[in-house]
């Protein structure tokens, strides 16, 4: 029998796509300083976009795949009737599902878009004359702009003095620049303070740059066939 707590199912579950939207958004896309209410208002709006799609989805598929002889009643559903759940559990159960899994796929397809959207725009610079709230200057001149099909080799001077180039492996992209780091990967040239234009190769298999220590970034891409 439906309780209360089937009513904060219900919720968890409408806004489930929103939050889940915000989790991919934020390993993917620099997190920019923002209020609570702000992010709070995108999630909802996400889960609401984002839940139609889905939401469609599995009614379909309970009206056309799961129970074609028994079509959902939309009114008991809304009503939250205890003898229409009750008898329906497994219909409720599988659409849920596929509500659930159909909106976690919807948010990838959607971040997929949006990355394309994003190497559109880099492509084309009256598209994207600027830099976006959403990106810090390492995102977009180490990853939005770099070339397809070419190595990033950065060379990077430190304040104490040093320089590190070598092939770009990966960096963090918090704007805070104290909790930003830079890695690079074999063959890694260094270069000490005492004699800084004398690049000495290394046997370092990767280094990692703190960003605070960082003075100076310098990119240079080269095709991966060279």
């Amino acid at each position: 029998m439906p309780t209360s707590a089937f009513s904060v199912l219900v919720f968890l579950l409408t806004v489930a796509p929103g939050f889940y939207y915000e989790l991919v958004r934020g390993r993917r896309y620099t997190r920019s300083k923002e209020s609570a209410f702000y992010e709070a208002s995108r999630a909802v709006v996400a889960s609401v976009v984002i839940g139609v799609f889905a939401g469609a989805l599995a009614f379909l598929f309970w009206l056309y795949i799961l129970s074609p002889e028994d079509p959902p009643d939309v009114t008991a559903l809304l009503k939250r009737d205890p003898q229409y759940l009750g008898s329906h559990t497994r219909q409720l159960a599988a659409s849920l599902a596929v509500y659930l899994v159909s909106s976690f796929l919807f948010v990838h397809i959607g971040m997929k878009l949006h990355g394309v959207l994003d190497r559109t725009k880099a492509r084309f610079t009256w598209l994207s004359p600027g830099v976006t709230s959403s990106h810090s200057l390492w995102t977009e001149v180490l990853q939005s702009r770099a070339p397809e099909g070419h190595i990033s080799v950065a060379r990077v001077q430190m304040k104490s003095g040093d320089i590190w180039v070598g092939p770009l492996l990966a960096f963090s992209t918090e704007h805070e620049l104290a909790d930003r780091e830079l890695v690079l990967h074999a063959p890694i040239l260094h270069a000490d303070s005492q004699n800084p234009t004398e690049l000495a190769a290394t046997t370092l298999r990767s280094v990692i740059l703190r960003g605070p220590e960082i003075e100076m970034i310098a990119v240079e891409g080269y095709a991966k066939d060279e």
